[in-house]
């Protein structure tokens, strides 16, 4: 049995109704695998990491490649961690502020980048800000016994200069079980990308994960970029305050995938 095998029997997703109300808990592989066309609904997240610049420069996120190795949307890239909290860590289960994801996102950062929470990754800087559900099918690089049906939190959290510089180019030595290659993007970037226009790379938009698909079409994924760049404004100016309160944490957003 591989590793991603493994994970699959072991790993205890929280089953969720659409209300994000748990009803119980499933292996991975229970909550994953297709059956007479659909598969059960489960918490998860997905953590934005961005680092900023000089003041006015454009913000980067760390998005992902995820490992050929993986069942489910194997080679396609995406944000920079996706994972779910599991019943088998007791404080991943805990609702009150998003902890338990938060402390989810923790865990698996470190499992799938090695980027340690002190000082990368701390709590309080580790900021939920909605919950989207989706539903898609493994695409056609993976296998299609396989489909995603999620209630997704949106995390965000951003690196200062001094922190971003240490994980710069090379300097990210990621799992190889997990992940096959990691990059920072601008948004400029990111959106020629997903919107199918032509690019030398690898990087179109069908070759990004159906979520973060869904993310950009809704408009949200800009809106994030939006929240990284005033971020370090968020002590002295009122315009930060006004995006924060643009997302509703109580919301859960249906995405087109």
């Amino acid at each position: 049995m591989d590793l991603q095998e493994k994970y699959m029997n072991s790993d205890l997703c929280l089953q969720v109704d659409e209300y994000d109300c748990v009803k119980g808990v499933a292996t991975k592989k229970m909550c994953h695998e297709l059956c007479n066309g659909a598969s059960q609904l489960h918490r998860a997240f997905s953590l934005f990491l961005f680092r900023t610049g000089v003041e006015g420069q454009e913000p980067q996120l760390l998005i992902q490649r995820r490992s050929n190795s993986k069942l489910t949307y194997p080679g396609m890239w995406s944000n920079t961690c996706c994972s779910h909290p599991l019943a088998n860590y007791p404080k991943e289960v805990v609702e009150a502020d998003a902890f338990g994801v938060k402390r989810a996102a923790q865990r698996k950062l470190m499992d799938e980048l090695r980027i340690g929470e002190v000082p990368f990754l701390m709590l309080p800087n580790i900021h939920f800000l909605t919950r989207a559900i989706y539903f898609a099918r493994n695409e056609s690089s993976g296998n299609p016994r396989w489909a995603e049906y999620e209630i997704d939190y949106i995390l965000i959290s951003v690196l200062d200069s001094s922190l971003g510089s240490k994980l710069g180019d090379g300097m990210i030595h990621f799992n190889p079980e997990e992940v096959s290659d990691v990059r920072w993007v601008a948004y400029s970037s990111l959106e020629v990308w997903l919107k199918g226009k032509e690019s030398k790379e690898d990087l179109r938009a069908l070759n990004f994960t159906p979520w973060v698909r869904g993310l950009f079409s809704a408009g949200l994924l800009q809106r994030l970029y939006y929240w990284a760049q005033l971020y370090h404004t968020r002590l002295s100016s009122t315009q930060f305050s006004k995006e924060d309160e643009y997302w509703d944490r109580g919301k859960i957003v249906r995405l087109r995938t």
